[in-house]
Formats: structure tokens, C-alpha cells, sequence
């Protein structure tokens, strides 16, 4: 295993340190930046789309914040970056899951009116 160069560090590390480390390849400093930030964009995932989703959407939001880190104009605000990534992925989901379920539902109904097995008591 490699030893990163922050592992002295301490916790107070700015971000912007943090982010230049992750993009020059030390993982381990994108580890302290997602356990930093996960928390509250969780919150910001469970606002917009709910439980259910919102530790799918934490995950796929930093998965794609760690392949856009090289992208990233202003390392020292990852934290609003990180937040604007897992609300755009918290929309995308929860509008996919609205769609879902209102098909689902009109499926459930088709079903239920041409279906006299299921419009039958037991």
C-alpha cells in the first residue's frame, strides 16, 4: 500500500490542499474530503429526494465529483461544488423515480381493470 503524504497531516487540512493532493493522485486525500463532506450532502440528497434515495445519490455524486476533480476552477470551495453535483444527481434521480412510479401505477391500474383473477376476492 502507498503512503500518503497527507497521512501526517492534521484534520484541518484546507480543502484546497486536499483537492490539489486528490488530483495528483494521492486517493487518500479524496477519502478525507468525501468522510469531511458526506454527511451534509446526504442532507442535501434527503431534502430533495428523500431516504430512499439519498445514499444513492451521495455515492454516484462523489463518484462524479472524484472524475471532475481535475475540472474543478476553485479548490478551495469543493464543499459547494460537491453540494451543486449531489443536487443536480438528486433532481436527475428523483424525477426518474417520479416517472417510475407514475408508470408503475398506471400499469397497476391497467392490470386491475383488464385482470378478473386479480378483481377477484380470495
Amino acid at each position: 500500500m502507498v503512503e500518503s503524504k497527507l497521512d501526517n497531516l492534521p484534520d484541518t487540512t484546507p480543502d484546497a490542499v486536499l483537492v490539489l493532493a486528490a488530483i495528483l493522485g494521492d486517493l487518500r486525500s479524496f477519502d478525507v474530503l468525501a468522510l469531511r463532506y458526506r454527511a451534509a450532502a446526504y442532507r442535501v440528497a434527503r431534502t430533495i429526494a428523500g431516504y430512499e434515495l439519498a445514499e444513492d445519490i451521495v455515492q454516484e455524486a462523489l463518484l462524479l465529483a472524484f472524475k471532475a476533480l481535475p475540472s474543478i476552477e476553485e479548490p478551495d470551495k469543493f464543499a459547494s461544488w460537491l453540494y451543486a453535483i449531489t443536487r443536480h444527481v438528486a433532481y436527475r434521480l428523483g424525477q426518474r423515480t417520479r416517472q417510475e412510479r407514475a408508470q408503475r401505477v398506471e400499469l397497476d391500474e391497467a392490470l386491475l381493470e383488464n385482470s378478473t383473477v386479480l378483481a377477484q376476492p380470495f
